[in-house]
């Protein structure tokens, strides 16, 4: 079993699985998925912890990491926005939910 087929695991199936005795490779192999899935979880929450203003601020200037985040910061607003859309599959069709039906064929 290859690390990358351990990171599939859930977080409390890996801690079992560290926790093996006999099969010291899986084990060790596991603490290193479970390290790693816990790194990138916590490397996500620090990405989502700037909020609008924080951005604002760092906007100031003409340079690539200042056109970045008022990119990063011009995306959050539109994604604020945005139509909670919900889309149907009808006879192979995909349509917006509030369309009206298509005509029986």
């Amino acid at each position: 079993m290859m690390n990358n087929d351990l990171e599939q695991f859930s977080e409390e199936r890996l801690i079992e699985l560290s926790r093996f005795k006999q099969a010291s490779e899986l084990a060790a192999l596991a603490r290193i998925a479970l390290s790693a899935k816990q790194a990138k979880s916590a490397a996500l929450d620090r990405t989502n912890a700037f909020t609008d203003e924080d951005l604002e601020g760092m906007t100031h200037g003409n340079n690539p990491v200042a056109n970045a985040y008022r990119e990063l910061l011009a995306f959050r607003r539109a994604a604020k926005q945005a139509e909670v859309v919900a889309y149907i599959t009808y006879k192979g069709q995909l349509l917006h939910a509030a369309a009206p039906k298509p005509e029986s064929e």
